[in-house]
């Protein structure tokens, strides 16, 4: 009959050749063919992140099933762009859904989507410790922190990067030797970055007022406690706020019904001075407002149709505490009842016995069951 020479294409077809011996015909015929494996191919979701959480881009690659035939396989070599958004301080994309996961074709459609992050480039900086107890400066201790881009942008000088306090002995003013920008640039340069600590004669102090309040009924504040506090001026060193001072929750009520607490007429996380210390500083807790939803209902079970679905504002009120009814937050149960059904129901009632039981389920439902009416049917015959 003859014999067959297949031939493999670029493109991952086969032309397969016959030569033909007989006694009526001789010739030769081209067969195409295709190999399955090369041709199959689908299309991934890329999903690029960095610090995690921030979305910086998405894409959208043609995967193909012979791309895994070569080597051994990375996304790079199946023609995924790993670096394609990466910035400036941040380390090379790395996949962070696949797990222990083989990267394989099929292990990567069925994922279907891929989310690679860039995670900050951490830094070293190295920070001298020198003392000065009347004779001049000498260095006490070196260590090496790390940093990274993002933390920079979050921080406004230099004492926010690192605790100058951790090794100031008492009765010592702090002072980081370093007036040059945030920036990675800039700290590396200056590296290593000076600490001096100076003995301070007569130091002063501040005796503060500290009152916590939460907010009543009325909307006003009630004392539920104060403190003295004694501040020393070298305990407030560069980078120091007042939340640093101050343990803002130390009296908070109740963590369903109140805010965090906030300083009255200060932003707790500005930069101070001693110099800048009052001597009396209020902390407020706010009761938390808390937004639930209504659904009315109409029909009988189960078919049962939506009405409407409307948001209720609710806040906490002593009362509550010794006793409690749906109706006290606002919640109107006939906001949509006629005549033609009988008055509205909380679906579940006996589960809010409570006001906690209300904001923490987020959601009521109140239904409209139709009125059953008997009518009277009187047949006569006709004579």
């Amino acid at each position: 009959m003859g014999a067959a020479e297949p031939e493999r294409l670029k493109n991952g077809n086969f032309i397969v050749k016959y030569t033909l011996n007989s006694d009526y015909a001789q010739g030769n015929r081209e067969v195409y063919t295709t190999d399955a494996k090369a041709t199959s191919a689908f299309r991934l979701t890329v999903l690029y992140y960095k610090n995690t959480t921030q979305l910086v881009g998405q894409d959208v690659y043609t995967i193909r099933a012979g791309a895994f035939d070569v080597g051994t396989p990375t996304l790079s070599s199946i023609g995924i762009d790993v670096d394609k958004y990466r910035e400036q301080h941040y380390n090379a994309g790395a996949a962070t859904n696949m797990g222990s996961m083989e990267l394989t074709y099929e292990n990567l459609q069925s994922l279907g989507t891929l989310i690679i992050n860039y995670a900050p480039v951490r830094y070293n900086l190295t920070i001298s410790y020198y003392m000065n107890s009347g004779d001049g400066y000498n260095e006490t201790l070196q260590e090496t922190i790390t940093f990274t881009h993002p933390q920079l942008q979050n921080i406004r000088t230099i004492g926010q990067l690192f605790d100058v306090n951790t090794y100031r002995p008492d009765g010592y003013r702090a002072t980081i030797d370093y007036s040059g920008p945030l920036t990675v640039e800039g700290l590396l340069a200056a590296s290593p970055i000076a600490v001096m600590y100076d003995v301070v004669q007569n130091e002063q102090s501040k005796n503060i007022t500290v009152v916590y309040r939460n907010e009543n009924d009325a909307g006003g504040y009630d004392i539920i406690n104060s403190e003295l506090l004694n501040v020393r001026e070298t305990s407030i060193t560069d980078g120091k706020t007042l939340r640093d001072i101050f343990n803002l929750n130390a009296y908070k009520p109740n963590e369903l019904h109140y805010y965090d607490g906030t300083i009255e007429g200060y932003n707790a996380d500005d930069l101070i001075t001693y110099a800048d210390l009052n001597t009396t500083y209020y902390i407020n807790y706010r009761r938390q407002e808390h937004t639930i939803y209504v659904e009315y209902y109409a029909g009988t079970y189960p078919d049962w149709y939506r009405l409407t679905n409307i948001p209720l504002t609710v806040k906490y009120k002593d009362a509550y505490e010794s006793e409690f009814s749906i109706e006290d937050i606002g919640l109107d149960l006939d906001r949509y009842h006629t005549a033609e059904y009988q008055k509205g129901q909380l679906y579940n009632a006996d589960n809010f016995d409570s006001y906690d039981d209300v904001i923490t389920t987020g959601v009521l439902q109140v239904y409209y069951v139709p009125i059953n009416f008997t009518i009277k049917v009187r047949y006569k015959k006709d004579d």
